[in-house]
C-alpha cells in the first residue's frame, strides 16, 4: 500500500508536470502569433487578415472563422477574411451594420459571444453569419477592441464545443490581434493620405497631423505588447515603452534615453552580445538583464529593422521570461521524477501481477452463476468488484434436498477483503458441507465462530476488528420452505409486487466483540409461492456516489427501483440493474464491490 501511494504522489507531479506544459504552450503561442501578425512591406489589410486566419484557425483546431474590420466612415463592419477546413470562402466583402445580427449586436456591446452547444438554434445562427457551409454546434465572437476603440470582430465557429485551452488562449490573443489589427487600420490610412497629399498640396498638412496622430498609436501599440522595445539610433537609446521601464524597474525614460542600450545587459554577458554580433537581424538570444537596482533577471533579445518617426531605426525587444526558466527547472524535476515513476511502474506491474494471478484464484473458487438454480426458475449475478479482486463474493452449495446460498460482504476490499473471503468460503464449505449443519442460525454461530479463532480475535491484546457480513439462506426443494438468518444483511421478498424485508441480526461475524453479549443469530422462516422473487446483496450498490448532486444512491432508491423491475424476467432485471449503476455512477469513482444475487421461485 506504500508503494500504491507513493505512485499516487507520482500521479499528482506529473499532473503538475502537465501544467507547466500548459504554461509552455501559451508562451510558445503568443511569440508564435506577435511574429505572424507582424506588418510587412507591401502587405495589405486583407493579405494580413487571410494570414492570421490561415495560422490561427488550424492552430485552434476549429472548424472555420472569419474576421471582419470596423470601418469608423460607414460605422459599419466588412469582412477581410474567412477560413474553413472544407473550402476556402469566396470572398464576397459583405458588411454588416453595427447591431445588426449576431455579429453586429457583439460589436455594439463589445462584449464576446459564446455559446458552446446551438442545439436547435444551431439553422438559426447559420441565417445570421456569413458561415453557412455546416450546420455548426458551437460559436464564439469576439469582439476586438483597443484603447476603448472598437477595431473588428472575429468570428469562430466549430462542429463542437470549443476546447478550454482554445478559448483562454484566444483571452491571452486579443488584445494583441485588436492592437496589430488598429495599426494596420492606421497604417492603411497613412498610405491614403500620402496619396491625396501628392495629389492636392492644400491637403499636406492635414496629412502631417494624420501621420503624427498614428505616430502616437503606434507608441500606444508598443505600451500594450508584452515586449519591452528600444528604439535605438546607432547604440544609443532615442526611445522605448513603458514595458521597458517596468521590467528594469526605473521610473522616468530619461534616465535611459542617449544612453547606451547595452548598460542594460549584465556585465559578464555584454562581450558575447556586442563582439560576437549576436543580434542579428531576426535572431534571439537569452542572456541576463540587470536591473535599476542591480539586480538580474533572465530575458529573450531580438533586434529588428522598422521606420519609426520618418527614420530607419534599430529596435531591441526584451521579453522576461523569468516564469519560463522556473517551468524548465520544474520540468527538469519532473523529468527526474518521471525516471523515478519509471522504476516505481516495474515495481507496480510486479505487485499487479502478483494480484492478478490473486484473482484467478479467487474466481475459481466462486461458483458458476450457472450452476445455482437447483430449486429456482430463474436466477442472476451482479458481481463488480470495485479493485481486481474483491471482498464480496457469493456462495452456493447443494446437499440432499438443500440448497444453500450466500451474499457474503467482507471488511474492505481489494486484497484484504480477498484474504477474509477466502477464510468466509473455505470456512462455509466446512460447516455446512462437511460438518453437515443445515440451519442459518447454527451456521452463522459456527461461523462467528471459526472466524473469531482465526483471526486470534479472543486473545486478550487482539488488535484485530475484521470480519463480514452477510445474507443465508437454506432452501428445502421439495418443501419449498426457505430458512434465512443475516449478519447486517437483510433478505428481500418480492410477492405479488409488495416488498417484504427480512432484517438480520445488528452485529457481524467476527469483528472482535469479546466484551460484548454474546452473540444469538436468529432464524427466520417463509414459505414460498410460485413467483415470489427473492434479493440478497452486499451495501456497495446503495452506498455508490453519483447522480446530478453527487450523494450515495441509499437503501429508499434502491428499494424502488427493484420494485419496478418485477415485472421483467431475471435476466433483464441484471441488464438493468448493471445500467442503473453505470448511469448513477457516472464519471465518479467506483466506492466499494458490488454483489446483487436474485432468485425467482
Amino acid at each position: 500500500m506504500r508503494k500504491i501511494k507513493k505512485l499516487e504522489k507520482t500521479d499528482a507531479l506529473i499532473k503538475a508536470n502537465q501544467a507547466l506544459e500548459a504554461a509552455r504552450y501559451f508562451d510558445f503561442s503568443l511569440n508564435k502569433f506577435s511574429e505572424i501578425m507582424r506588418w510587412r512591406h507591401q502587405q495589405t489589410l486583407f493579405s494580413w487578415s487571410s494570414q492570421l486566419l490561415d495560422e490561427l484557425v488550424p492552430y485552434l483546431e476549429v472548424f472555420q472563422g472569419c474576421l471582419y474590420v470596423f470601418d469608423p466612415d460607414k460605422d459599419n463592419l466588412m469582412m477581410t477574411a474567412s477560413y474553413a477546413h472544407t473550402q476556402e470562402f469566396q470572398m464576397e466583402r459583405i458588411e454588416i451594420e453595427i447591431g445588426d445580427q449576431l455579429i453586429g449586436q457583439a460589436a455594439k456591446s463589445r462584449k464576446p459571444l459564446l455559446r458552446q452547444q446551438l442545439n436547435g438554434d444551431a439553422k438559426a445562427y447559420q441565417g445570421q453569419t456569413a458561415i453557412q457551409t455546416v450546420e455548426v454546434q458551437a460559436v464564439f465572437i469576439l469582439p476586438l477592441v483597443y484603447n476603448d476603440q472598437l477595431a473588428g470582430v472575429l468570428e469562430l465557429s466549430h462542429t463542437q464545443p470549443f476546447a478550454p485551452q482554445a478559448l483562454q488562449l484566444l483571452d491571452k490573443m486579443t488584445p494583441s490581434i485588436a492592437a496589430n489589427l488598429n495599426a494596420l487600420q492606421d497604417q492603411k490610412r497613412i498610405s491614403q493620405l500620402f496619396g491625396d497629399s501628392q495629389m492636392a498640396q492644400r491637403r499636406l498638412r492635414e496629412s502631417m497631423r494624420k501621420i503624427q496622430e498614428n505616430e502616437e498609436r503606434f507608441r500606444k501599440l508598443s505600451e500594450v505588447t508584452q515586449e519591452g522595445l528600444l528604439f535605438l539610433n546607432g547604440a544609443l537609446i532615442k526611445d522605448l515603452n513603458s514595458v521597458i521601464l517596468r521590467m528594469l524597474g526605473y521610473d522616468k525614460a530619461d534616465e535611459l534615453l542617449n544612453q547606451p542600450y547595452i548598460q542594460l545587459i549584465a556585465p559578464q554577458y555584454r562581450f558575447e552580445i556586442e563582439e560576437k554580433n549576436l543580434l542579428q537581424q531576426g535572431h534571439s538570444h537569452e542572456t541576463l538583464a540587470i536591473r535599476k537596482n542591480g539586480e538580474t533577471l533572465p530575458i529573450e533579445i531580438q533586434a529588428r529593422e522598422v521606420r519609426y518617426q520618418e527614420e530607419e531605426m534599430r529596435v531591441i525587444s526584451m521579453r522576461d521570461i523569468t516564469e519560463r526558466k522556473k517551468t524548465e527547472q520544474q520540468l527538469r524535476e519532473a523529468n527526474r521524477i518521471a525516471k523515478l515513476v519509471g522504476e516505481l511502474e516495474k515495481k507496480n506491474k510486479d505487485i499487479t501481477s502478483s494480484i492478478e494471478y490473486a484473482q484467478r484464484i479467487q474466481e475459481a473458487i466462486l461458483p458458476s452463476d450457472k450452476l445455482i438454480g437447483k430449486g429456482f426458475l430463474q436466477h442472476f449475478v451482479f458481481y463488480q468488484p470495485k479493485d481486481i479482486v474483491s471482498g464480496d463474493f457469493y456462495w452456493y452449495a447443494e446437499k440432499n434436498e438443500y440448497a444453500y446460498i450466500a451474499a457474503v460482504d467482507c471488511t474492505g476490499h481489494g486484497v484484504p477483503g480477498a484474504f477474509m473471503s477466502i477464510i468466509g468460503y473455505s470456512n462455509l464449505n466446512k460447516i455446512v458441507l462437511e460438518q453437515g449443519i443445515t440451519e442459518p442460525e447454527i451456521v452463522l454461530t459456527r461461523l462467528d465462530r471459526e472466524v473469531s479463532e482465526v483471526l486470534k480475535q479472543k486473545e486478550e491484546n487482539s488488535q484485530s476488528r475484521d470480519g463480514m457480513d452477510l445474507a443465508f439462506c437454506a432452501l428445502n426443494i421439495f418443501e419449498k420452505r426457505l430458512s434465512f438468518a443475516g449478519a447486517y444483511r437483510p433478505m428481500f421478498l418480492f410477492r405479488e409486487g409488495e416488498l417484504h424485508e427480512f432484517k438480520g441480526n445488528a452485529f457481524p461475524i467476527g469483528g472482535n466483540f469479546k466484551y460484548k453479549k454474546k452473540k444469538i443469530f436468529n432464524q427466520q422462516e417463509i414459505l414460498l409461492r410460485e413467483g415470489d422473487t427473492i434479493y440478497l446483496f452486499s451495501d456497495g450498490f446503495a452506498d455508490q456516489f453519483g447522480g446530478p448532486e453527487n450523494r450515495k444512491y441509499a437503501s429508499k432508491r434502491f428499494k424502488d427501483f427493484l420494485r419496478s423491475l418485477q415485472p421483467y424476467h431475471l435476466d433483464e432485471q441484471k441488464q438493468r440493474l448493471q445500467q442503473e449503476f453505470i448511469n448513477w455512477r457516472g464519471t465518479y469513482r467506483q466506492m466499494d464491490d458490488v454483489l446483487i444475487i436474485g432468485l425467482r421461485f
